[in-house]
């Protein structure tokens, strides 16, 4: 007889694991994550890539104000992932990329705040 224990995600306990110190692997792992956590914070801390909630990582690249740089975005991200420094500065109301042999140069800027409707009032929001 097996016993089965119910278990519901709690999406705001989620956090980079910790790497272990004899495996490289999860160093790289936990930084790319922390990567991900600095990219796109959340005043709730919902760390979401795609799902019906207002707040996502898709949806943040579909806004109107990020979606000319998504793809570079997803670059950044992919080449965070193979250990490539790339100079950032993210608050929550900007995410500005320099340029990596002048770091005083902004080689691309986009707003954190992304638009969403919400359905109750029937207006258009923003997440800050």
């Amino acid at each position: 007889m097996s016993l089965i224990v119910p278990y519901t995600r709690e999406e705001q306990m989620d956090r980079a694991h910790t790497a272990q110190p004899t495996k490289e692997m999860d160093f790289y792992a936990e930084k790319y994550h922390n990567h991900m956590i600095e990219l796109f914070p959340s005043p709730t801390m919902d760390i979401t890539i795609e799902i019906r909630s207002n707040q996502s990582f898709v949806q943040f690249l579909r806004a109107e104000t990020t979606e000319e740089h998504s793809l570079q975005i997803l670059a950044m991200l992919l080449l965070f992932s193979e250990g490539v420094n790339i100079p950032i500065e993210v608050t929550n109301k900007k995410l500005k990329v320099y340029e990596t042999d002048k770091k005083d140069k902004i080689y691309f800027e986009v707003s954190m705040a992304i638009p969403w409707l919400d359905i109750t009032a029937s207006e258009t929001k923003r997440f800050e």
